[in-house]
C-alpha cells in the first residue's frame, strides 16, 4: 500500500483546521456582513466579474464565462458597448459571499449603469470617453476606471480597477 493516500489525508485534515488567514486587503478594516453560525463574517474585500464575450465560447459548450482580472477589454459596435458585470463580497478567507452593490457613474451621458443597485448590472458605454465607476457595497467601495477609444469602426473599452 502506497504513502500517498495516507498523506493526503494528513493535508486535509491540517488544511481543515488552519487558522483563518489576516484580511486579504492589507490595511483596510474590515466591514461585517452578514451574520452566520456562531457570528459574523468580515467583508474584507469586493470582486467585480465581468462577463466573457460568448462568442468565444459558444462552440466549446462552457456555458457563461465570468473573469475578473485588473484589466478588462470588450469591443463594441461604433456607437456604444455593453459589458456585464457583477460583484461578490469576499470575507477574510477569501470565500465569496452575497452583497448588494450601489453602482455610481462619474460621467452619465457617456456610461449608464442598468440597474443601479444590486449584484449584476449591465454597463453601457455611449462613445469614445474616460469616466469612472463606483461600486458601494458591504462598507467597502471599489472604482472602476473607464476608457472608451475608437478605432477605426469600432469602439474598444477599458475598464481597470
Amino acid at each position: 500500500m502506497t504513502r500517498l493516500p495516507l498523506l493526503l489525508l494528513a493535508l486535509l485534515a491540517t488544511l481543515a483546521h488552519a487558522a483563518p488567514s489576516a484580511d486579504p486587503v492589507p490595511g483596510r478594516e474590515a466591514s461585517t456582513l452578514g451574520a452566520g453560525k456562531g457570528g459574523s463574517s468580515k467583508l474584507g474585500a469586493l470582486v467585480v466579474s465581468f462577463k466573457v464575450d460568448p462568442r468565444l465560447t459558444q462552440s466549446l459548450y462552457m456555458g457563461d464565462r465570468w473573469v475578473s482580472p485588473d484589466r478588462f477589454s470588450l469591443s463594441g459596435g461604433k456607437d456604444s458597448a455593453t459589458i456585464e458585470a457583477r460583484v461578490e463580497g469576499r470575507d477574510a478567507r477569501g470565500i465569496g459571499r452575497p452583497v448588494t452593490a450601489t453602482w455610481t457613474t462619474a460621467d452619465p451621458t457617456l456610461l449608464t449603469v442598468s440597474p443601479t443597485e444590486g449584484d449584476a448590472v449591465t454597463l453601457t458605454v455611449h462613445g469614445p470617453g474616460k469616466s469612472t465607476v463606483r461600486v458601494d457595497g458591504g462598507g467597502i467601495t471599489q472604482v472602476l476606471s473607464v476608457d472608451a477609444t475608437l478605432r477605426g469602426e469600432v469602439l474598444v473599452v477599458e475598464i481597470r480597477r
